[in-house]
């Protein structure tokens, strides 16, 4: 793992000093616009670079350098668009959700309305903070489709759309899963995974860099077998650390998923052991006012089911079948196997 955290971190360093700069530019843009504008600029900028691991545009960085890409600005681009869309999923899902605590820190919304009851502005500070996010994600939004049209690449700008429309598609699975009464079939839940999270952290990523790098097609048919499984570890991971996960290191409530009604495969496996009621279960689930001591026994009947052994089964299935194609491989060096092998065991092993 140490050669992949190595990478990161120096990767990390190069790609946040472009997107700095960007931002710069940026914030003279919203000087001639107004002192508002400009400060919620400020905002965004904050937003995105006090934050966040970078495991898309490094993806796509990978993607690229092993494809044989050599156009440092082109990548770093291709990786601001996708950092930045990334933000503005989570401002708009933040609002969808109701939640108040991001990377230890107030959501975006939350933070604007309280910028709002400092300004002692007109109207209502909660409403005020709600209406700008949304605007503040669509700003996003744009500037991500302005830096990858820029690249001016018809084959990578379509899929970009695709990530696009497939992340659309499942937050709106997603909502619906944790409104209707019944519980989903796998094949439903394994498909809001793959839409709303695993395709555009690793598959889209992957594929946009070798896509810009010039890949062949064996080239790019690698990357899709070796995305799948690394997306759905990362999913199935995430569900996992949103329940059992220490609040001090995931930066949000443990609690946030069973509130929010989040139908995950935990949620499946539970019920399909038998030892937990479907009507316990959607008495809890979505429940805003379920008190700690609910939560705390939900968590324990969880794990007294086996769901959560059988989720952390399928991560490390899924780790596995990635470090396999890895080992596999004929396109990658001794170096990029090291790096691949280290993302899988770091998407395995991480509490954050």
């Amino acid at each position: 793992m140490r050669d992949f955290l190595n990478k990161i971190v120096n990767f990390k360093e190069v790609f946040d000093g472009k997107l700095k700069l960007y931002f710069e530019i940026k914030k003279e843009e919203a000087v001639a616009i107004s002192p508002e504008y400009l400060e919620l600029v400020q905002f965004l900028s904050e937003y995105i670079l006090t934050g966040g691991k970078r495991i898309r545009p490094f993806l796509a960085y990978m993607g690229y350098k092993v494809s044989g890409g050599n156009n440092s600005e082109k990548i770093m681009r291709l990786g601001m668009a996708l950092e930045i869309f990334h933000s503005f999923a989570l401002i708009h899902d933040d609002i969808i959700d109701f939640s108040n605590l991001r990377r230890n820190k107030p959501t975006f919304h939350i933070r604007l309305q309280k910028w709002h009851r400092g300004k002692d502005w007109r109207g209502k500070s909660d409403d005020f903070g709600l209406g700008l996010a949304v605007l503040a994600g669509d700003i996003l939004n744009t500037w991500a489709d302005e830096l990858v049209y820029g690249l001016n690449n018809r084959k990578v700008i379509k899929l970009y759309q695709e990530m696009k429309s497939e992340i659309m598609i499942g937050q709106a699975e997603d909502i619906f899963l944790s409104e209707i009464k019944n519980i989903s079939d796998k094949d439903r839940i394994v498909n809001v995974m793959m839409r709303k999270t695993s395709g555009y952290t690793a598959q889209k990523p992957l594929i946009l860099g070798a896509t810009l790098g010039g890949a062949k097609k064996s080239q790019q048919e690698f990357y899709k077998n070796l995305s799948a499984p690394l997306g759905l570890a990362f999913q199935l991971k995430d569900d996992v650390l949103g329940m059992f996960g220490r609040r001090q290191e995931i930066g949000k409530p443990t609690d946030s998923d069973i509130k929010e009604g989040k139908i995950t495969l935990l949620i499946y496996y539970a019920l399909k052991s038998g030892k937990i009621s479907r009507d316990y279960l959607l008495k809890l689930l979505g429940n805003k006012k379920v008190t700690r001591e609910q939560i705390r026994e939900f968590k324990k009947i969880i794990k007294r089911s086996g769901a959560l052994q059988r989720v952390d089964s399928e991560i490390d299935r899924y780790i596995t079948a990635a470090k396999k194609i890895v080992k596999k491989s004929k396109i990658l060096n001794v170096c990029d196997k090291n790096i691949f092998t280290g993302l899988a065991d770091f998407l395995e092993k991480r509490k954050y």
